[in-house]
């Protein structure tokens, strides 16, 4: 477990980057599917699951995940690592340049 804070600075780092990197570019998504009416409640919605979920997420872990069980841990960040990595794959080709304004 060397340099444990310098992992964790990483890992960081990268699940924010990871955040900023489609909360960019949600807005013209949302628009070129038709919902640019709801682009403010989808921003607005995300800023208060950021608040709430954590919370609520490590109540469900310290309940019904044990701590010893590191290979859960070991396992789910890699995991989601790779969903993402091929879901923002999965529209390209379908996607259509749309102006933003009519």
């Amino acid at each position: 477990m060397k340099n444990i804070k310098f992992r964790l600075t990483v890992m960081n780092f990268l699940e924010f980057a990871v955040w900023g990197a489609y909360l960019t570019s949600m807005g013209t998504y949302l628009a070129s599917k038709g919902m640019a009416s709801n682009i403010g409640w989808f921003y607005s919605i995300q800023g208060i699951v950021s608040l709430f979920m954590p919370a609520l997420m490590g109540i469900v872990a310290d309940r019904w995940i044990p701590a010893s069980e590191g290979r859960w841990f070991k396992s789910t960040h890699p995991s989601h690592c790779h969903l993402l990595f091929f879901l923002s794959f999965s529209h390209i080709g379908r996607l259509q340049q749309t102006p933003m304004h009519d």
